[in-house]
């Protein structure tokens, strides 16, 4: 027993806090014989860091000749603060065998982005507890604290507009146009949270002889990291697939797509880590025609827009509800 089998304890027994708000909690073990040393104290660093690795490999006469390796890498800190919970720098201090606990308290800035992690690049908040005994290793443990960042849709602008795209394909068979089709697609705004719906209009009109297999509708995330270059991950997170539009007709259909639940980073502001949330909607037609996709940013928050209800009857004046923040859903 001692101070390498002891724990960090958060207070709300998750470990995951808004920004803004007090992190609190206790470090605690037990040592079986007296302990002397010069203070124990607790670092919170919140940090982004980013690194991949490129190949840059030289050919001379088909023959390899040489690979140069590229490390791309960025790092920046949004604290990094230290707290003596007993002790100091120049102190000395002895415990006695028993039981200990010491009691630790951190405001986080409330202008972190959200904890990440990513297959490049991570965004993390770190609590390490040091035992500080002048030695060149001195024994510590570290907890991880998630962080989350919120992000009001009704402070970001435009995301209450309504968002249209049109999609047009011409097919030539054997250099003579055989037809064309157009699709319009409607969502009603572009600021959503998890656990929401989507709601899309398509209208689909096909002229001529290809048919559209299918329409695709895709909620598309893309993680861009940033250092000397750039480097990017996609995901699909939900889609849908609507039924075929035959050739000569048109077709409209009304569909939802639902933001997982589980999907929510602000990461605004971080330098090196940028998210986008993407709308992307594509046309498959029949046969060797190529498909034509085309896509719309959305917002994904986690305090919903404010929205107006419908009137409660015909003699009654339309009232607007507004939804409470503070039990929106944070994810």
């Amino acid at each position: 027993m001692g101070f390498d089998e002891g724990k960090i304890v958060f207070d709300n027994g998750t470990g995951v806090y808004f920004t803004g708000q007090t992190i609190s909690g206790k470090l605690i073990f037990d040592e079986e014989s007296e302990l002397t040393f010069r203070g124990i104290y607790v670092i919170f660093k919140g940090y982004c860091k980013v690194h991949w690795r490129t190949a840059n490999t030289m050919i001379l006469n088909g023959r390899q000749i040489t690979t140069h390796y590229v490390n791309h890498n960025s790092y920046e800190e949004y604290f990094n603060e230290k707290f003596y919970l007993v002790g100091s720098e120049n102190g000395e201090e002895m415990i006695k065998p028993g039981h200990h606990e010491y009691s630790f308290e951190f405001l986080i800035p409330p202008d972190c982005p959200s904890s990440l992690e990513g297959t490049a690049g991570h965004i993390r908040y770190e609590l390490t507890a040091v035992v500080e005994r002048g030695l060149k290793t001195d024994p510590e443990k570290m907890a991880l604290v998630q962080i989350i960042a919120p992000l009001d849709l009704n402070t970001e602008p435009d995301v209450n507009k309504s968002v249209e795209l049109t999609l047009e394909k011409v097919f030539h068979s054997w250099f003579v146009r055989s037809g064309s089709v157009e699709a319009v697609v409607k969502l009603p705004r572009a600021g959503y949270c998890p656990g929401q719906s989507i709601p899309i209009e398509v209208s689909c009109t096909n002229i001529g002889s290809v048919p559209i297999e299918a329409i695709a509708l895709k909620l598309v995330k893309e993680i861009t990291f940033h250092a000397s270059g750039t480097k990017t991950e996609k995901e699909t997170l939900t889609e849908l697939k609507l039924e075929e539009v035959p050739a000569n007709t048109t077709r409209s259909f009304t569909v939802e797509l639902v933001v997982p639940a589980t999907d929510s980073l602000n990461v605004k502001n971080c330098r090196y880590i940028d998210i986008d949330h993407q709308v992307q909607v594509t046309l498959k037609p029949h046969g060797f025609h190529r498909a034509t996709s085309k896509s719309h940013k959305i917002l994904i928050g986690t305090i919903p827009l404010l929205r107006p209800l419908a009137a409660a009857s015909k003699n009654k004046m339309a009232q607007q509800t507004v939804p409470d923040v503070n039990h929106a859903s944070f994810i």
